[in-house]
C-alpha cells in the first residue's frame, strides 16, 4: 500500500512541476522558483509526505540525488575546454575567485558567528555554496557583458564542485581523526580522479570513431555512472571521478560531441523537478523569524561582497554602474547548488544542523532577487542611470 501511496505522490509532484513549468514560460518566472516553493507548501500542507519519502521511499531519492549531482558535475566539467581558454575565461575566473576569497573572509566567520557552525570548515562549506551559480538570466545587456558571465557560469559550478567535495572530505576526517585522517583524504581524493580518467580512456576510445543515435547517448550515460558506482566502491570520490571524466570528455574528441552534450544537458533539465521539489519537501527548513533576519542579512553582505569582487576585478573602468550591478545580482542559485544541498541532505552521514537550511534560503533569496530584478529593478535602474 505504502508503494502504491509513493507513486502517487511521485506523480503528483511531476504533475505539480509541469504546471509549474507552464506557469513559468507564460508569466517569463524562473520555473526552479516555482518548483522549489511548491516542494516547501506541499511540507507544510502534507507533513506526512515527507515522513514516508524519507522512510519508504530514501532508495528512490538517494537514486535521483546521484543521479543528478553524476549528470550536474559532468555537465560543469565537459564544458570547461582549454582550447577555448581566452580572455574573457581569465577575467571571470577572476571574479570568482575575488567572490569566492571575500564569501572565505567574511561569510564563513559570520557562519560561525551567528549560526552555530563549530569550526571553520562548516563556515567555509557554506561560503563555497552561496558563492556558487550555474545560469543567468538576459536582461537588455551588451553582448559583451552577457559572454563574460557566460563564461563565469562555466568556470563557477566546477569550481564550488570540486571546493565542496574537497571540504566535506575533509569534514569526514577531521577532526576526529587529525592529521592521521590526511592520508585516507588523499587516497579518496586521488582514486576519484584516477578512476574518472581510467574509465574516460577505456570507454571514449570506442566514442571516437563510432556514433549511434539511440545508443551512443545511452552509453554515454552508463560511462558516467560507472564511473562514480566504481569510484565508491574503490572508497574514492565518486564526485570527482564524474568531474575528472566530464573533464576528460570536453577536451578530447568525440564523435557528434555536440548531440552527447546537449543529450546529457537534457537528462540534467529533465532531473529539475525531483530535485526542486523533493528540496522543498526534505529540508527541514529553520522557519524562525530570528533565523530568517539573520539569513537575509548575510545574503546582503554576500550581495555587497559580490559588488566588491566584481568592481576590484574589473579596475580598468570599462565596465558602467549598471553593468557592475549587473554582474552582482544577476547570479541565481540554480540546479548545481540544489543538486549539492539535495545530495548533501539525504547521503551524507555528517550532520550540517541549519546550515543546509542556510543554503537553501540562499537559493530562495537568489531566485527572488532575479525575478524582482527581472521585472522591477533593470528598468529603474537603466533610467536612474541613463
Amino acid at each position: 500500500m505504502d508503494n502504491l501511496i509513493i507513486i502517487s505522490y511521485l506523480a503528483g509532484i511531476l504533475f505539480i512541476g509541469v504546471l509549474s513549468n507552464i506557469i513559468s514560460k507564460k508569466h517569463g518566472l524562473n520555473p526552479h522558483l516555482l518548483f522549489l516553493l511548491a516542494g516547501l507548501l506541499l511540507s507544510k500542507l502534507i507533513p506526512s509526505i515527507n515522513g514516508l519519502l524519507r522512510v519508504e521511499g530514501d532508495g528512490l531519492i538517494q537514486g535521483v540525488a546521484i543521479l543528478g549531482i553524476a549528470l550536474v558535475v559532468f555537465d560543469a566539467a565537459s564544458r570547461y575546454r582549454l582550447k577555448e581558454s581566452d580572455f574573457e575565461y581569465s577575467e571571470s575566473l577572476r571574479t570568482t575567485l575575488f567572490t569566492l576569497g571575500l564569501n572565505l573572509l567574511i561569510i564563513s566567520v559570520f557562519v560561525m558567528v551567528f549560526f552555530d557552525a563549530n569550526n571553520l570548515l562548516l563556515g567555509a562549506l557554506v561560503a563555497v555554496l552561496v558563492t556558487g551559480f550555474d545560469k543567468y538570466s538576459k536582461f537588455n545587456i551588451k553582448k559583451r557583458d552577457e559572454h563574460l558571465l557566460g563564461v563565469e557560469a562555466i568556470i563557477n559550478p566546477l569550481i564550488t564542485i570540486l571546493l565542496f567535495v574537497i571540504i566535506t572530505e575533509l569534514l569526514a576526517v577531521f577532526p576526529i581523526k587529525g592529521l592521521v585522517g590526511l592520508l585516507p583524504f588523499l587516497l579518496r581524493i586521488l582514486g576519484g580522479v584516477g578512476t574518472g580518467f581510467f574509465v574516460g580512456i577505456i570507454f571514449f576510445k570506442y566514442m571516437r570513431d563510432y556514433y549511434h543515435t539511440h545508443i551512443s547517448p545511452l552509453f554515454l550515460l552508463v560511462t558516467t555512472l560507472i564511473a562514480f558506482l566504481l569510484a565508491e566502491a574503490i572508497n574514492g570520490s565518486g564526485i570527482l571521478a564524474v568531474a575528472s571524466l566530464g573533464f576528460l570528455f570536453g577536451n578530447i574528441y568525440v564523435k557528434n560531441k555536440d548531440e552527447l552534450v546537449e543529450f546529457s544537458q537534457t537528462i540534467s533539465k529533465s532531473l529539475d523537478i525531483l530535485i526542486f521539489v523533493f528540496l522543498g519537501l526534505l529540508i527541514n527548513l529553520n522557519t524562525n523569524i530570528f533565523f530568517l533576519i539573520q539569513s537575509f542579512i548575510l545574503f546582503l553582505v554576500h550581495l555587497g561582497l559580490r559588488y566588491s569582487a566584481v568592481s576590484f576585478a574589473f579596475l580598468d573602468g570599462r565596465f558602467s554602474l549598471k553593468e557592475k550591478l549587473y554582474f552582482s545580482f544577476n547570479t541565481p542559485k540554480g540546479l548545481v547548488i540544489a543538486t549539492i544541498v539535495l545530495f548533501a541532505l539525504v547521503s551524507s552521514s555528517f550532520e550540517f544542523g541549519n546550515l543546509l537550511s542556510l543554503a537553501t534560503l540562499f537559493i530562495l533569496y537568489s531566485l527572488v532577487l532575479e525575478l524582482l530584478y527581472s521585472k522591477f529593478f533593470e528598468k529603474k535602474i537603466s533610467a536612474a542611470l541613463s
